[in-house]
């Protein structure tokens, strides 16, 4: 009796921690048991920001073919993750069953799990909310031009965009934005959709960042040089282009600087001097020049820094004499108070 006892008591005990033991093996769902084979998931990250991010890579990487799986992922990115999101929760959640788990694990795993995003624009995504050039609603080639203008002295920007397979002819620092900024869309349309695997020069990402996204301030040279210089104020229009109105003191500031006169009076470039260059003629000029784009012919850098100085308010334009630079004019007249 003993023994069977004891031999009953075991195999009650044996059986209470075999269903224990059974309990414990059977995941509760389906995001459970694919966390026990090593695969981490958006869901689980726990900056609200960092999730959106990462389910916005996600239909990136994805776009051409998602919504076949997820059909109200669509559209856009910022439209799109919530929907991919509340789908990956409905799979993750779902009771476990082997057979469901093997009929979805490859879709749960492509669009819900938390790895490295297969295109360079995904993972851009993953670092940051970018909104890039191709996604602006109009003006996208104004943007690409600007961008172009700028970069264009940049050598490595050159070599980069340069690069790509089926361009006409290099760009260079001659090359006009009308025709260089197609070269640069291509380059970065490319780029985008290129594998993350694929990439040998960590700084891509950075080229891309800094290239494919739209300025942050608009693209007339008078915006141009308020972002360069803040602080930066233009003589006024109505101030005057009398004898000692401040016109006619710009205008005796620079009619013996070859590269400001020949500038505002191109008909000037064979002459020593631009004394005969009226007071008005550079009112004009800098009223002409301020409202040009950038990426206008002839006008960066060449024009944009004469601008930056010439149509600058006469006070601060005395300053120059005194600074090394306009940054430090401009400084000494704040701190003077005006």
């Amino acid at each position: 009796m003993p023994k069977l006892g004891t031999a009953l008591v075991a195999g009650g005990s044996l059986g209470a921690g075999g269903t224990l033991a059974y309990n414990n093996t059977i995941p509760k769902n389906i995001q459970e048991a694919l966390e026990r084979e090593g695969v981490p998931f958006i869901k689980s990250i726990s900056d609200v920001d960092a999730k959106n991010r990462a389910y916005k890579a996600v239909y990136l990487d994805n776009k051409s073919s998602i919504e076949t799986d997820i059909s109200e992922a669509k559209t856009s990115a910022d439209v799109a993750y919530s929907k991919i999101s509340e789908w990956c929760n409905g799979q993750l959640n779902s009771a476990y069953s082997r057979s469901v788990l093997k009929a979805n694990q490859e879709k749960i795993i492509k669009y819900c799990s938390d790895q490295v995003p297969r295109t360079v624009e995904g993972r851009l995504q993953r670092i940051k909310d970018q909104k890039w050039i191709k996604d602006e609603a109009d003006k996208k080639d104004e943007a690409y031009k600007a961008i172009f203008a700028i970069y264009r002295y940049d050598k490595t920007f050159l070599a980069q965009i340069n690069s790509v397979k089926g361009s006409e002819s290099a760009n260079d620092v001659n090359t006009d934005a009308e025709k260089g900024y197609e070269t640069l869309k291509t380059w970065c349309e490319t780029n985008f959709v290129s594998e993350v695997k694929l990439v040998e020069d960590e700084n891509l990402y950075s080229y891309v960042f800094w290239w494919c996204k739209k300025l942050d301030y608009e693209t007339t040279v008078e915006e141009k040089i308020q972002h360069d210089y803040p602080g930066w104020e233009k003589e006024s229009e109505t101030s005057g282009t009398n004898s000692g109105d401040p016109w006619d003191s710009i205008k005796g500031l620079w009619q013996h600087t070859y590269d400001v006169f020949s500038v505002v009076n191109p008909s000037y470039t064979s002459k020593n001097n631009g004394t005969d260059i009226g007071a008005t003629q550079y009112l004009n000029w800098c009223r002409g020049i301020l409202a040009k784009k950038i990426f206008d012919k002839g006008v960066y850098q060449k024009e944009y820094l004469v601008a930056k100085s010439v149509c600058l308010k006469r006070e601060i334009q005395y300053k120059l004499g005194e600074k090394k630079s306009l940054k430090e004019g401009i400084e000494a007249y704040k701190a003077n108070g005006k």
